[in-house]
């Protein structure tokens, strides 16, 4: 007998830490002398690679579940998940790029001293 599983879907409590991780990079960047106490915006940082790991993990076991019961290809699912992360990422990436070259947004290294 194989347990089945109900599907995971939305967990509020990531929300929570994702909010508990957005506050701690804010706090490192608007009030700097928190450094001196936690890096609370390095901790912030790590805990949204933690979230993401997590999250991924979960899609990519999904993905082989699928493919052990013969629900899909392995091919099919692999093609899937890269497209599903292109279509998350590049669509916010060309926006922001746009909109930097629409409010002329110097290039980063041009703001740095020496260059």
């Amino acid at each position: 007998m194989t347990a089945t599983r109900a599907p995971l879907g939305h967990m509020p409590q990531l929300d929570s830490l994702r909010a508990i991780a957005v506050g701690g990079v804010l706090l490192r960047h608007f009030w700097p002398p928190t450094a001196e106490v936690a890096e609370t915006g390095f901790m912030g940082v790590h805990l949204f690679f933690v979230l993401s790991g997590f999250l991924i993990t979960g899609i990519l076991l999904k993905a082989r579940a699928a493919v052990d019961s013969e629900i899909a290809t392995a091919g099919f699912s692999l093609r899937r998940f890269y497209l599903r992360r292109f279509l998350r990422i590049f669509p916010l990436y060309y926006l922001v790029l746009l909109i930097a070259w629409l409010t002329d947004v110097p290039a980063p290294g041009a703001r740095w001293p020496g260059t």
